[in-house]
């Protein structure tokens, strides 16, 4: 695996059940001029990995999900693959995938999207809209993933 040198990683996740329960930037980052980043590392030294395929299970981005009959993720990304204090020097190419809590690969690898299309989020104003779901308005097309058992499940990139 390449490194994936200070990478900065926009995610933003909904959960959806028949009323709607959902988790996403409208919690994680609700002031769009303080913008939150996840920053993967796998840097080798010293050996810390954060949201990457080695993480432990510490470092991880989990999902819970009660209720697999009636639970779908909802998911999208911006890819920010430039930094004022960082430069120009982040990856544009990086892979997520989903796995269980035996660890077994549910969703993906896949390409995160860099541009327009199913996952991508263009703004904080789709982002916070959530994804279009069902008599939903504005947001983001989003990527989904149905579980197929409760528990924990976990997202990680490459």
């Amino acid at each position: 695996m390449k490194p994936l040198y200070k990478l900065l990683l926009l995610i933003f996740f909904t959960f959806s059940i028949q009323n709607i329960k959902a988790e996403g930037t409208k919690n994680i980052m609700p002031d769009s001029t303080r913008p939150v980043n996840f920053v993967l590392h796998d840097i080798g030294l010293p050996a810390i990995y954060y949201y990457t395929y080695e993480a432990d299970s510490m470092r991880r981005l989990y999902i819970h999900i009660d209720d697999h009959n009636n639970e779908r993720i909802h998911f999208g990304f911006k890819l920010r693959t430039n930094h004022p204090k960082w430069g120009s020097a982040l990856t544009t190419t990086l892979y997520f995938r989903i796995k269980d809590r035996l660890g077994n690969i549910v969703y993906g690898p896949e390409l995160v999207p860099t541009s327009s299309g199913t996952g991508y989020i263009e703004n904080y104003k789709q982002a916070i809209d959530g994804p279009q779901i069902v008599n939903s308005s504005g947001g983001y097309n989003s990527r989904s993933f149905t579980p197929s058992i409760p528990g924990d499940f976990y997202i990680e990139f490459n």
